[in-house]
Parts: structure tokens; sequence; C-alpha cells
């Protein structure tokens, strides 16, 4: 008897109907079982808070100092990639607002990395926030930075 198995095409309501009913397939990794116990789901709003994991990177834009420029490089790095993830073009721009925010210097590879870490409030359309949140927020994303998780604040749905 052949067993069905989950992908990632799978809806997110199939997954959590299949949770829900206890009916969760095994992932099989190199002979490996892997049972799913829960999960996490982010809920995306038009404002969320959030605090930084590792620094924001923008390369020659301070945000503490011109939040303008700095936005307007957010923007072109969310859009190029929700081009590329998507295929479409995304409406509108995010707006993102430091509350509480520190100035860090990072060294990778040789090299020192400026960004900025700390609270934000990231304001505008859910697809370019879902990106950010999943691929990282500014430039340097590849290396580990700009790596965002939302703030207790902002509602998750768990399962356990």
């Amino acid at each position: 008897r052949r067993q069905r198995q989950m992908c990632i095409r799978d809806s997110i309501y199939t997954v959590l109907q299949a949770l829900k009913e206890d009916k969760v397939p095994p992932i099989i990794v190199n002979g490996s079982k892997l049972f799913l116990r829960s999960f996490r789901v982010h809920m995306f709003r038009d404002t969320n808070l959030y605090v930084t994991v590792t620094p924001v990177v923008a390369i020659g834009y301070n945000p503490l100092q011109n939040t303008e420029r700095f936005n307007e490089e957010i923007n072109y790095q969310l859009k190029k990639r929700c081009r590329a993830l998507l295929n479409k073009e995304v409406d509108g721009n995010i707006r993102v607002n430091f509350l509480d925010a520190h100035w860090k210097c990072e060294h990778f590879k040789g090299y020192s990395i400026n960004g900025v870490a700390g609270i934000l409030r990231m304001t505008g359309p859910v697809e370019l926030m879902a990106v950010a949140y999943y691929l990282g927020l500014g430039s340097k994303t590849a290396a580990g930075f700009g790596c965002i998780e939302p703030t207790a604040s902002n509602k998750t749905h768990e399962s356990d």
C-alpha cells in the first residue's frame, strides 16, 4: 500500500487538516523517518513588528540618518526577489521604521559589514513582507544578514 506524501506544493489548509486528523505521513530522509509534531505559521498583516536576528544591511545607506534612501534600497531588493521567486510584479512599497535601533559592525570573511539591529515596524504589501521574512531584509542576505523574526506582540498560529 502506497502512503500519501506531503510536499511543499500542498496548501497550508491541507497540511493543517492532516495534522488536525493526526494523519501527517512521515518524511523519509536517507532511510530515516521524521515525524511532524508541531508547527508555527506567521500571520502577516499590513503592519508587523519585528526584531532583527542579524543586522539589516543597505550598502551605502544608514537608516538611522536617511530613512527615505534606505527604504528605496530595501524596496528595490525585495521587488527584485519577488520577481525572481513569484514571477510577478508587486504593487506598493514596504516602509521600514526602526523603533529602537543601534549601529552594529559584523566581521564576515575578513570584511567589516555595517548594519542596523533592533526593533522595526514594517508596513506595506503582505507579499513583500513575506519575502522579507523568509529571505531576509536588505543586502547581503545570502551571507545571513537581514534575518528578522516577529516580536511577541505579533500573532502566530502554533500547534502541538
